[in-house]
């Protein structure tokens, strides 16, 4: 079943941009929780920023492995195996119910280690209901697989869009009604999620879909489920490395003073907000790859990786003009006039907004790459170029540069910059490599293997 009429640069558009969409929803969710926090308490928002990417360490290690299953969607929906569709979406269901097996512990023993003893009072139960109600997240995701590797993006569009407004709803009335502080903005987003989850769940199991794609396929598939493991488990750690490591960066910061971690929150609160780009991109080239695989098209495999980096460019030269023209605007978004003197943060600010913008574009490169070897089930290579420079390159240097040199907040940015650079031309290397061999045009789909 072919994604769409259109080839090329064109079709990449056409997939992605409803992808992007689909993320800037939530990731404007995200970002309007968080003024909302800073409107109530900038020591709230910091709060949530702290422990919130403690929690996401966990939460994105396992959607991306329920994620693996558009691997498996999009090179069955290539090869029109469409009645196998169903079943790697189930794998990853049972995954998603089996990782409360890590998140039980991880609410009732991991606070001490993940929250910081100034952000305990307003940021224990944040913790604990993220942790508790995290399977949530990677079964919305594997539900998510389904529609997304078949390139039926409108589905999700809009059961995000419903799930988000529910979201932002509860988000006013929990934060600045009730005053519940980061516990609402938790309550809010699980509650969302489990909405959305209600949504795909209802719309996978019709009969249409059971009849088509054998979403009733319920077994448990110990091969296809190792399989999907063998993929998304390097990611998995890719992930906890990575996030780990802006943790890190962010504990470093927190011992430096509220102004570094301000001004680095917000950074990283618009490096949340605009990475649906990069997101719905990657996804976009995952999706497509796949199914170029799927129909043995080599040609245009290759072709991806550089209409890929144009949409990636020409976009964040568009985001560039905010940046120029109202940061001013964007920084006393974040800052309570009450807490902290706007005067003081201003210069530290802006450099973020900067150093910021740099690193989205090296970044969303970095996973321009990596999404063409994930379709590849090259996972390995993410895991460990991961690992390597951001501990290496980043998170070592930091820690010794603030903590024996008083380093200032721009040194900082550019570590991180420096490490999405190497990151990608590691990655980049990896992927010449393979093309080199010219395994590509040997490797074989078989009809009779498990997707």
């Amino acid at each position: 079943m072919k994604l769409i009429k259109m080839d090329g640069l064109i079709q990449l558009i056409y997939l992605a941009f409803p992808l992007m969409l689909n993320n800037l929803s939530t990731n404007l969710m995200l970002f309007f929780d968080r003024l909302i926090l800073a409107n109530d308490s900038t020591h709230a928002m910091n709060a949530a920023i702290t422990i919130g990417i403690s929690c996401n360490i966990f939460h994105f290690a396992m959607t991306s492995i329920a994620a693996s299953a558009e691997v498996f969607v999009g090179r069955a929906n290539g090869c029109h195996n469409l009645k196998k569709i169903g079943e790697p979406i189930w794998q990853m269901i049972w995954f998603s119910c089996m990782t409360f097996i890590i998140f039980i512990p991880l609410a009732i023993y991991g606070q001490n280690i993940f929250i910081p003893e100034q952000y305990k009072e307003n940021g224990t139960m944040f913790y604990k209901l993220y942790m508790f109600c995290g399977p949530i997240f990677p079964f919305v995701m594997a539900l998510s697989a389904f529609f997304i590797g078949r390139g039926k993006t409108k589905i999700i569009i809009c059961t995000n869009l419903i799930g988000n407004i529910f979201n932002l709803i509860l988000a006013y009335i929990f934060i600045l009604k009730f005053k519940m502080g980061p516990t609402g903005a938790a309550l809010s987003t699980i509650m969302a999620q489990i909405l959305q989850g209600v949504i795909l769940f209802s719309l996978f199991l019709k009969r249409e879909n059971r009849n088509t794609f054998g979403s009733s396929k319920i077994s448990f598939n110990i091969k296809l489920f190792l399989e999907n493991l063998n993929i998304g488990l390097p990611m998995a750690i890719a992930y906890i490395v990575e996030l780990g490591g802006w943790a890190l960066i962010i504990r470093i910061l927190s011992a430096s003073g509220q102004k570094y971690l301000t001004a680095f929150a917000i950074g990283q609160s618009l490096f949340i907000l605009f990475t649906f780009i990069s997101e719905g991109l990657q996804k976009a080239i995952i999706v497509l790859a796949s199914n170029y695989i799927g129909e043995n098209n080599w040609f245009k495999f290759k072709k991806l990786f550089l209409e890929s980096i144009k949409v990636q460019i020409f976009i964040a030269l568009i985001l560039l003009i905010p940046f120029i023209f109202c940061a001013d605007l964007i920084i006393k978004s974040f800052i309570h006039s009450s807490e902290i003197n706007i005067n003081n943060i201003n210069y530290t600010a802006q450099n973020a907004l900067n150093w910021f913008w740099l690193f989205f574009v090296c970044d969303g490169i970095k996973w321009i790459i990596a999404s063409l070897l994930i379709s590849l089930k090259k996972t390995t290579y993410v895991m460990l170029t991961n690992l390597l420079t951001i501990w290496f390159i980043a998170v070592l240097p930091i820690y010794f540069y603030v903590e024996y040199y008083g380093g200032t907040e721009s040194f900082i940015w550019l570590f991180i910059v420096l490490y999405s650079i190497v990151n990608a031309f590691i990655l980049y290397l990896f992927y010449k490599s393979e093309m080199r061999q010219n395994r590509l045009n040997s490797f074989a789909y078989s009809l009779d293997s498990k997707i």
